[in-house]
């Protein structure tokens, strides 16, 4: 079972608990459930392929949960987004230390 099938069945038992606490914001189950839902459906549409890497670029907020739980509902792998970050970083560090930085 993926983090996405746990969250479908604990907001169908339980849709008002509280899943996600953000700030001065309670996000509900059901309502983390219908933000991961419109996210894979709209993920899904892209057609990337089963198990593709995705970045996912956001701070710690209820958008990096909601994509994070997403891709994986879409069968995507955001498993590796730090190695996929650090190197991004290293090729716009040598971009810019060779003096081509945009």
């Amino acid at each position: 079972m993926i983090l996405a099938d746990y969250l479908h069945q604990h907001a169908v038992a339980h849709p008002d608990a509280t899943a996600l606490r953000y700030r001065d914001r309670s996000y509900t189950t059901a309502e983390l459930q219908a933000m991961v839902a419109g996210l894979a459906a709209g993920l899904a549409d892209l057609s990337l392929g089963k198990q593709a890497r995705i970045g996912i670029m956001l701070p710690n907020s209820p958008a990096f949960v909601t994509a994070y739980i997403a891709a994986g509902r879409a069968g995507l792998s955001p498993d590796e987004t730090r190695e996929l970050f650090n190197g991004v970083m290293a090729l716009y560090r040598n971009i810019r230390n060779k003096g081509n930085e945009p």
